[in-house]
């Protein structure tokens, strides 16, 4: 995380030596699993790969990817929730609330 005072903290990832390979632009990041990591951007998660943006921004949660799938909420607060592939489609509906 980092960011100027007075200003919100950004998220980015960082290499073993500390450099920045993906720039804090994000409002959240979680860690890279399968390849791809949980980013948050205003109030939406997305999920970017090492090289940019690959899920846009459209989910209200979103969960590492384990076996090839992530579990992600729709509808804002009392959504719910469903399970998305490396491509973003949803391929369990989101019809659980946990």
């Amino acid at each position: 995380m980092t960011g100027k005072e007075g200003e919100k903290p950004r998220a980015g990832f960082i290499d073993g030596k500390g450099q920045f390979v993906i720039k804090p632009n994000f409002d959240d990041a979680s860690f890279f699993a399968e390849g791809l990591a949980s980013v948050k951007v205003g109030s939406k998660h997305g999920y970017i790969s090492r090289t940019g943006m690959v899920i846009q921004p459209l989910f209200d949660e979103a969960g590492p990817f384990q076996d090839g799938l992530a579990r992600v909420k729709i509808n804002g607060r009392f959504g719910k929730f469903g399970f998305i592939d490396k491509k973003g489609t949803m391929v369990i509906p989101a019809q659980y609330n946990s």
